[in-house]
């Protein structure tokens, strides 16, 4: 192929041709790796207070005279410092013997609002978002737990125990460098979609974005929560854009929605989709009425 063009295209064509999309390439690799090392510690960060989620779980399940304590613990040290929604798989299937609306409480608050996540937001965009995705975030963790309540309970109960839950602490990725492996894959993919996109077309997201459009990027592109403000200042401009990006990735994400439907069934998880939508809406509209 490359004898074929070398002969067919004159030199002065050819690079006219190759030159641009050398360059848009190679910005776009640039990108990919500034997007890489800036969510490095965020990611890190997240590891280690996923493998104490993950701990706590294994010690529950090894020591069962302390079984109430650190049973009824887990969704508090979840919804506290879960790190990344990707260490979501690890505890899940503990969760599934709670109630089922706390677990859906936990694992929509956990997934969008943990520690990390929020300080990353906090740093990257500042404390009007953070306060937004706070208020998204409870909004759509109230309103999955008020609806899974009101479902039959018998129904999430019967999907969710069809498999017994898995012992987080035989996973392969329950340490700190697992957990570090996990969020950077999920996120190179992300990243690399986003840093082709700022190549390719940097004025796209800035003439065309809309929040419609910036949550179907974030249900779509799924990045770890401890690095979507990152991509969120990356693609957009406009504060409720990113809103609805971070809240997309995190509440109504394809990653989301697949953990959900496997541990829950699809019925929870298509409730969890309408009110992290709805949450996602009420917490731009708030935005977008306050005061800069």
């Amino acid at each position: 192929m490359s004898l074929v063009l070398a002969c067919t295209l004159p030199p002065d064509v050819a690079a006219r041709t190759v030159t641009p999309s050398a360059h848009a390439l190679w910005r776009a690799y640039l990108y990919w790796c500034s997007l890489l090392v800036g969510a490095a510690p965020y990611l890190a960060g997240g590891a280690l207070a996923a493998l104490a989620a993950s701990r706590l779980q294994a010690l529950w399940q090894t020591r069962p005279g302390a079984a109430f304590w650190l049973r009824y613990s887990l969704p508090c040290v979840a919804a506290a410092c879960s790190g990344c929604d990707c260490s979501l798989v690890s505890y899940a299937g503990a969760l599934r013997t709670l109630p089922v609306w706390l677990s859906g409480f936990t694992l929509s608050w956990s997934a969008c609002c943990n520690v990390v996540a929020l300080f990353c937001t906090a740093r990257v965009l500042g404390e009007r978002l953070l306060l937004a995705r706070i208020l998204g975030g409870f909004i759509a963790a109230a309103l999955t737990a008020g609806v899974w309540a009101r479902i039959d309970g018998s129904r999430l109960r019967a999907r969710a125990g069809q498999s017994p839950p898995r012992d987080c602490s035989c996973e392969p990725h329950a340490s700190v460098a697992g957990f570090v492996h996990a969020g950077l894959r999920s996120f190179t993919i992300s990243a690399a979609v986003a840093a082709l996109l700022l190549a390719l077309s940097p004025r796209a997201f800035v003439q065309h974005g809309s929040i419609l459009s910036a949550a179907l990027a974030g249900a779509l592109l799924s990045p770890c929560s401890s690095s979507d403000a990152l991509l969120a200042r990356s693609l957009f401009h406009l504060p409720a854009e990113q809103l609805a990006f971070i809240m997309a990735a995190q509440c109504f994400d394809v990653r989301q929605m697949i953990l959900l439907h496997k541990q829950f069934g699809g019925l929870a998880a298509a409730c969890a989709f309408a009110c992290a939508a709805f949450a996602t809406y009420c917490a731009c509209l708030v935005l977008a009425r306050s005061p800069a």
